[in-house]
């Protein structure tokens, strides 16, 4: 009887230690990043965990840096081409992004109006929720704006009433059509968009704007090549700017908040670095107030990386 045990827990070990030769002859030689819920063999993870690293740590990990958010990632950019990851945790999940939905919300009002286009407020528009800053503008039925004055409301104030006056303009299913093709487009394949402003639904049935940090920095790649205006406007320093941090972190060349009660907490940054930029992305933290303060937490941490 115990011979027979002793066979089969050698026929386990033998099976077991077989596993990364199988990987091997394969061609799947990068076994540490492979991420554990795409991993056939989940269940020997226990037996690997103190002989294989999944998700080696980032020179900011190292650091001892650890970020209080459901995803993060922070590339240094070079005009050279060279990507250098400082930064990452849960990099490809998808989450809900509030107000970084204003970004592709820009960009598709870009590319498929005239700057001078007018656009008369709704109903429905001038009903959208505001931000709740107390000097933000507040579009009123009736009121006519341009597409220009309407991307400007937009993206320094997060303001809602400005977003979904812009898609509305297009027909709303035309328009989030055009989102969730350019997000197809540009090879956001965690991303989806369900309306232009990022709001939480108000039915509990509804669907959430969702995307990923690795997704969010390829569309600020995208917008920073293409169509830099909406960065410039982003950055502008007004009462009614929604970026806290436009005054406490230096070389910022453009920008997004996000928060809703579902979504949490969420900051898109870029900054200035010799020979490229830096992109930055938090999202889901717990609060408004510390998507800016892990954020900090963060740039600091790079500026240590670089003494």
């Amino acid at each position: 009887m115990e011979e027979k045990e002793e066979k089969k827990i050698l026929s386990k070990f033998i099976f077991v230690a077989s596993i990364p030769f199988f990987f091997l002859a394969f061609g799947y030689l990068n076994i540490a990043e492979l991420h554990l819920e795409n991993f056939l063999f989940a269940n020997l993870y226990q037996v690997f965990e103190n002989k294989i690293t999944i998700n080696p740590k980032s020179p900011i990990e190292e650091l001892g840096l650890i970020l209080n958010s459901g995803s993060s990632l922070s590339l240094l950019l070079k005009d050279s081409g060279e990507v250098k990851v400082l930064y990452k945790k849960f990099e490809d999940k998808r989450v809900p992004i509030a107000s970084l939905t204003k970004l592709m919300t820009a960009v598709v009002s870009i590319e498929n109006y005239p700057l001078s286009l007018k656009i008369r407020i709704s109903r429905e528009a001038a009903a959208q929720e505001g931000t709740g800053k107390l000097k933000e503008t507040k579009l009123k039925e009736g009121d006519i704006y341009s597409v220009s004055d309407l991307l400007n409301i937009m993206i320094v104030e997060s303001n809602n009433n400005a977003a979904y006056a812009l898609a509305e303009s297009m027909g709303m299913d035309n328009f989030l059509n055009e989102m969730n093709s350019k997000a197809e487009s540009l090879g956001l394949k965690n991303t989806g968009f369900y309306n232009p402003t990022g709001l939480d639904p108000k039915e509990e049935s509804g669907n959430l704007n969702y995307s990923s940090a690795k997704d969010l920095i390829r569309l600020s790649q995208y917008i920073l090549k293409n169509h830099k205006e909406i960065f410039d406007i982003s950055v502008r320093s007004t009462p009614t700017n929604t970026n806290e941090l436009l005054s406490e972190i230096p070389n910022i060349i453009g920008g997004k908040t996000g928060y809703t009660d579902l979504a949490g907490g969420s900051l898109v940054l870029l900054t200035k670095e010799n020979g490229g930029y830096i992109a930055s992305v938090i999202l889901q933290t717990d609060s408004m107030e510390n998507r800016f303060e892990e954020m900090k937490k963060l740039i600091a941490a790079i500026s240590k990386l670089n003494e």
